[in-house]
């Protein structure tokens, strides 16, 4: 005689992330058309849990610690004076580093607690920029030598940009793309007190 199985209802693993997504209040002329030729048309953003593994079973819970978080803090500004550049595996980025600001880093050191025990970042380069917290909005990305070169060339002397944070949002994706960060409907979001 067979033996016979109850199935288990499985969970999905997916990939989250929380963020800050924001327009800027005050930002120099040439940006936009200087993203529009060096960058992807992400909404500025700064990332406080870098993209995260985690089980769909667990999305209420998440979506009850944003709440949370947001119901905890005020609304507060940012202001971004200090271009730097980095090199990952996807190639170069140049970024806007925000001042320093302890509501901010005040944020990220709670979320980064919150959401922890939802899931481990996917990468180990992303998991050291979560530990080594340093906040910015990008302006190029994915850039190889000869174009990374090109788009300092093409940077303005005015770097000064500021924003208001008056939201956090947690967005869910099947997939680390594009397509699934952007995406409206993937987004879930929380206003500050």
């Amino acid at each position: 005689m067979g033996k016979f199985f109850k199935k288990k209802k499985m969970s999905l693993t997916k990939i989250f992330t929380v963020s800050f997504e924001f327009c800027l209040t005050h930002k120099p002329e040439w940006l936009d058309d200087f993203r529009r030729k060096f960058d992807k048309p992400y909404d500025f953003h700064i990332t406080l849990k870098s993209p995260s593994t985690f089980l769909e079973n667990n999305l209420q819970e998440m979506q009850e610690a944003l709440a949370s978080l947001a119901a905890r803090h005020k609304k507060f500004e940012i202001i971004f004076d200090k271009l730097f550049e980095s090199q990952t595996s996807k190639g170069g980025y140049l970024m806007n580093e925000a001042r320093r600001n302890d509501a901010l880093f005040s944020f990220q050191k709670e979320t980064r607690e919150a959401f922890a025990r939802f899931g481990e970042p996917i990468s180990a380069e992303l998991a050291c920029f979560e530990e080594n917290f340093r906040p910015h909005i990008t302006i190029a990305r994915e850039l190889d030598l000869k174009t990374m070169v090109e788009a300092k060339k093409a940077l303005g002397k005015d770097i000064l940009c500021e924003a208001q944070i008056d939201e956090v949002i947690l967005t869910i994706a099947k997939e680390d793309s594009f397509a699934e960060w952007i995406s409206p409907e993937n987004k879930t979001r929380a206003s500050l007190a």
